[in-house]
């Protein structure tokens, strides 16, 4: 609904103002920007450490389960159906426990990520309306909003250059 009264809104301002010169207008391309940020990289770079940790510690349970698995078909031969049946449930409980915890590390890390892209893009909509104030454009688009642009109207470099210099406190919850 807004991106289509965004687009019906560009239009009309081109087919009825008499002065096409006189509207300024920019793009920016926030994937670019969140690419190029330092503070967003650097969030990336610490999330990644975090999580090849996770996956450390998953490989290790990941080898004891299966390890386990090895155990029961060993022992099927030598134990009642009664006590296969019980350590099979406990396998079970364990396999799905291993799971919850894969989920857990996912759902922390896609939280982590969008948490902190949000908090990125709060910071890039304050620097965009400073610069909009301060060269006085009527109207700026995201790469969703257009299909194509110049590179004389895309400030996204400008943006960059700006995010890079505001302190911006990224943080990891931990699980």
């Amino acid at each position: 609904m807004s991106r289509l009264f965004i687009i019906f809104s560009f239009f009309h301002i081109f087919l009825f103002c008499n002065n096409l010169n006189a509207i300024n207008i920019a793009t920016i391309n926030t994937d670019y920007i969140l690419e190029k940020s330092n503070h967003f990289s650097l969030f990336l770079n610490e999330l990644a450490s975090m999580k090849t940790n996770y996956e450390n510690k998953l490989k290790n349970e990941e080898k004891a389960l299966l390890a386990k698995q090895k155990e029961i078909e060993n022992s099927k031969l030598l134990l009642s159906e009664e006590e296969i049946s019980q350590i099979v449930n406990k396998y079970n409980i364990d396999v799905n426990n291993f799971q919850k915890k894969i989920n857990n590390i996912n759902e922390n890390i896609n939280n982590n990520i969008e948490l902190n892209r949000n908090l990125i893009l709060k910071e890039i909509v304050s620097i965009v309306k400073v610069i909009s104030q301060e060269k006085k454009y009527d109207l700026i688009l995201d790469q969703n909003n257009y299909f194509i642009s110049s590179d004389n109207i895309d400030i996204s470099s400008l943006i960059v250059n700006n995010l890079n210099k505001q302190i911006i406190n990224l943080n990891i919850s931990p699980l």
